[in-house]
């Protein structure tokens, strides 16, 4: 099989080594235009270089570095400073304080916000802490430099401390503007300032919003992780695709208006203009039946293999529907509906769910609740926004018709969280 690298990085020969030993033959992309046609006929590995401090990245330089570290001297990481430092790369700074609290030196973790919504972040706190780590979680924060001292004044709204050291660790990332040009050509979703998705946790170790294109930042992905990743993307070519999902969009070609809306909003590239019939058309191996094309189609030219309209039973006084993502809320819901007198309405995304269906619902039912993924866990990566925009209007609308649009309620909710899917359905 042959696999595309895309992207300049000082990692290229050693990703093309692991490659070959794994049977896989490797042709360079030398544009984004390139990589573009290649990614036709051959899947793309993207190849990033943002630049993170080397006591992140290398283990040999931050051995160096420990090693030097007089008695008493406390390595500090510096989070947050200037601007948010990226979640994907957190889990860098635990596991370095964590060795570096295991060498015996003290360790000073300095950052604007706590997140723990990450998976296996909270852990990596834990583990911080128990190896020694002092976690401060600063509103205020100066740096006075010289050549060998850094002396830090730093406040978390009720202690000021003043630590000193000769390791400063500023855990700001200067990212690779090249591989977002490639990013841009090859369709691949993007979020924030243009960042790639790379630390979307649903993802596995590789993948991007789009199905045979996958994204290896170099700068952070580093010693035997880097082969462990490649080792990942080469099992998952070497499988079939996926036989069992039904689940595929489908054009219409006589009722397409060939308006190009389903193109801009769809978050895995399935879909691209067909010139032969002047209309949109479906890449069927990169579609994953997220529904979204569907439900924002102004011509409804576009209807999903395996699933029909969605059917909604007559509901009875005071009794709730509840559309549930089938990714997180359908499964929260097994669990939270269990004392409640409520439907489930199965969608494969939140972004799948149109004003008619909302509108229905209300004509049978008291109260409907749209349920979707958690903030940035959506599969479909802007489907849950797309369902909150829906839903907002859909409001407006009813609001206007004199229906009370408290009749409608919205929430986000993860797999793990029946409590919430159940307070929303109870008010």
């Amino acid at each position: 099989m042959t696999i595309v690298l895309a992207g300049k990085s000082p990692q290229k020969a050693r990703v093309e080594e692991i490659l070959r030993s794994e049977g896989f033959e490797c042709v360079t992309a030398a544009s984004p235009r390139d990589a573009k046609e290649l990614s036709r006929d051959f899947p793309v590995i993207l190849l990033g270089n943002s630049a993170v401090d080397l006591f992140l990245s290398d283990d040999v330089f931050a051995f160096r570095k420990i090693s030097g570290l007089g008695a008493g001297e406390p390595a500090v990481f510096l989070l947050d400073y200037g601007s948010d430092t990226p979640d994907y790369v957190l889990p860098l700074v635990l596991r370095r304080a964590v060795s570096t609290a295991l060498s015996k030196r003290p360790v000073f973790i300095l950052a604007r916000s706590v997140r723990s919504g990450i998976p296996g972040v909270e852990k990596l706190y834990f583990d911080a802490r128990n190896a020694g780590a002092a976690i401060i979680k600063y509103e205020e924060l100066s740096i006075q430099r010289s050549d060998d001292i850094c002396e830090i004044s730093v406040s978390d709204g009720i202690y000021r401390y003043t630590l000193g050291t000769p390791l400063l660790v500023d855990c700001a990332i200067e990212e690779d503007k090249e591989a977002i040009e490639y990013a841009k050509a090859l369709r691949i979703h993007t979020y924030g300032s243009n960042r790639i998705n790379e630390d979307r946790w649903f993802l596995s170790p590789g993948r991007t919003s789009r199905r045979g294109v996958y994204f290896l930042d170099t700068g952070l992905i580093v010693s035997d992780r880097l082969k462990d990743t490649i080792f990942s993307i080469a099992d998952e070519l070497r499988r079939s695709p996926d036989a069992q999902q039904e689940t595929r969009a489908h054009v219409d070609a006589s009722k397409c208006a060939f308006c190009y809306t389903c193109f801009r909003v769809c978050p895995h590239a399935a879909l691209e203009p067909d010139g032969s019939a002047a209309a949109m058309k479906v890449i069927q191996p990169l579609c994953t039946g997220c529904g979204i094309c569907a439900a924002v189609c102004p011509a409804k030219a576009i209807g999903l293999h395996g699933i029909g309209h969605i059917g909604i039973e007559p509901g009875s006084a005071g009794k709730t529907l509840a559309f549930c993502c089938e990714n997180s809320a359908a499964i929260a819901a097994d669990t939270a509906f269990r004392d409640i007198d409520a439907d489930i309405v199965r969608i494969p995304c939140g972004g799948s769910l149109d004003g008619e269906s909302i509108a229905a619902a209300l004509k049978t039912y008291s109260r409907v609740i749209v349920a979707v993924c958690a903030d940035e866990a959506c599969r479909h990566f802007d489907g849950s926004v797309r369902s909150m925009k829906q839903v907002e209007k859909i409001k407006q609308a009813v609001g206007k018709l004199g229906v009370d649009p408290g009749r409608i309620g919205f929430v986000r909710v993860s797999h793990a969280a029946p409590a919430v899917l159940r307070d929303a359905a109870g008010r």
